[in-house]
């Protein structure tokens, strides 16, 4: 054998080595993360890592790296997980559409709104559902996104939901933040929420003249 040779099959093995160590490395790092998981499974009830998580930001970012791993197995894609991670996910109520799981939750929280006042209307005004507000908002911008058949986060089956429970995809012209959301509608989304936020501000200085 010339030593040519000798020093590619060297190489080709320092390269295995290194791969095989790589990959070591990774499974620790994998394992360690999904004890981590589940600590916060035990802790939360659920597997829903925040994407902001001050406790544990590198487990936020692992979350969301699995999902996108998942994304990319179901495609039949190279990528980082397998049949038997999946499981190990799958056996501690691991969320791979966390979107899924979240827009479920609001819906809840606007049914038990509507309980309580008997409509889907949650003004921008009311500082007890300001979350709640903006993702009703955000569904009229999503719904008109849909409607023109660009890409949106809202899908036929959430629409249908919706519409169930009496939502409203334009408001009435009752009032002047009503008025005000029919003007907008030609607004691109970023605009429209620009929008919002400004009709609050205004309802906001008209209360205060008010007390004052």
């Amino acid at each position: 054998m010339s030593s040519d040779e000798e020093g590619t099959t060297s190489h080709e093995m320092a390269s295995k080595d290194v791969k095989t160590k790589a990959g070591r490395r990774y499974s620790q790092h994998w394992s360690l993360s999904l004890h981590e998981l589940v600590l916060f499974q035990k802790q939360h009830g659920h597997c829903l890592v925040p994407i902001d998580y001050p406790e544990n930001l590198g487990l936020a970012r692992w979350v969301k790296r699995q999902r996108y791993q998942y994304s990319l197995f179901k495609q039949e894609k190279p990528c980082s997980l397998n049949g038997a991670r999946i499981k190990l996910l799958d056996a501690i109520g691991f969320v791979w559409d966390s979107h899924k799981v979240q827009w479920e939750n609001k819906f809840k929280n606007l049914l038990k709104y509507k309980e309580e006042t008997g409509h889907c209307d949650v003004p921008s005004t009311d500082s007890k559902n300001r979350q709640l507000s903006t993702w009703v908002i955000r569904q009229r911008v999503q719904y008109r996104l849909f409607q023109s058949c660009k890409p949106a986060t809202i899908n036929q089956d959430q629409i249908d939901a919706l519409e169930q429970i009496g939502f409203k995809w334009n408001l009435g012209a009752g009032c002047k933040t009503k008025r005000k959301w029919l003007e907008s509608q030609s607004l691109s989304p970023m605009q429209l929420l620009a929008e919002a936020a400004q009709i609050q501000q205004k309802e906001k200085k008209t209360r205060r003249k008010v007390r004052a």
